[in-house]
């Protein structure tokens, strides 16, 4: 009797963590096709609400935090566009503050470090000339900590090609430097295999857009 009590116990508890984890994935597909779509401030603020509610109740997951984490970056990159300064640093706030609970969850996850290289150099936009020698070598150390726990990610090159690629000349960036790092990722792109259809695959439109604008101008100094 005890061993069938036992049993059903068992199966119920299997089946309610399924249900979950089904329900999970569901949700973070859903942000993810709503991320992916999103082109406007009020779209991304709408998959960003998905993430920020899935973070808050899948507290032992890192993925919906890291989400919201580049949601909220977007939203500032968006707001800066928009001439809207003064929004930026509320948003990238938000980020450190979602990309600090994912770390907490996955110290070692080479994605997270990408997103807090991304994070650093986010809060130079709003002032780069003032900004950039504090926040510049904290992003490289990142993206450099990024590549060290996981050579084959793309989006660590990609994130750091795109920094050198908006940094000045004369502090060593421009699209000339930025090329190695960009066609790294390049590479890597070709042949990256997401982990799963709800782990990080994104970085690969923005890079060839970038590597579209170096072309030319290398062409023309050869």
């Amino acid at each position: 009797m005890k061993k069938s009590i036992v049993l059903i116990i068992s199966i119920l508890i299997s089946t309610f963590t399924f249900a979950q984890s089904n329900k999970y994935i569901a949700s973070m597909e859903k942000g993810i096709a709503k991320m992916e779509a999103a082109r406007e401030f009020d779209k991304v603020q709408e998959a960003t609400n998905i993430f920020e509610r899935i973070m808050n109740a899948e507290s032992e997951e890192w993925l919906p935090a890291y989400y919201t984490a580049y949601c909220k970056i977007n939203l500032a990159s968006l707001s800066m566009q928009k001439g809207e300064i003064d929004k930026l640093e509320a948003f990238i706030n938000d980020a450190q503050a979602a990309l600090d609970k994912a770390l907490e969850l996955a110290p070692e996850e080479s994605e997270l470090h990408a997103m807090q290289g991304f994070i650093y150099t986010s809060r130079i936009w709003s002032d780069p000339m003032t900004l950039g020698a504090k926040f510049s070598p904290m992003a490289h150390e990142s993206f450099a900590k990024a590549i060290a726990l996981n050579p084959q990610n793309p989006r660590a090159y990609h994130l750091r090609g795109q920094l050198i690629f908006y940094t000045p000349e004369f502090w060593g960036g421009g699209p000339a430097n930025a090329k190695k790092d960009l066609n790294k990722a390049d590479e890597l792109f070709a042949s990256f295999e997401s982990a799963s259809n709800i782990h990080p695959n994104w970085g690969n439109g923005s890079n060839k857009y970038h590597l579209s604008k170096i072309e030319p101008e290398t062409e023309k100094g050869e």
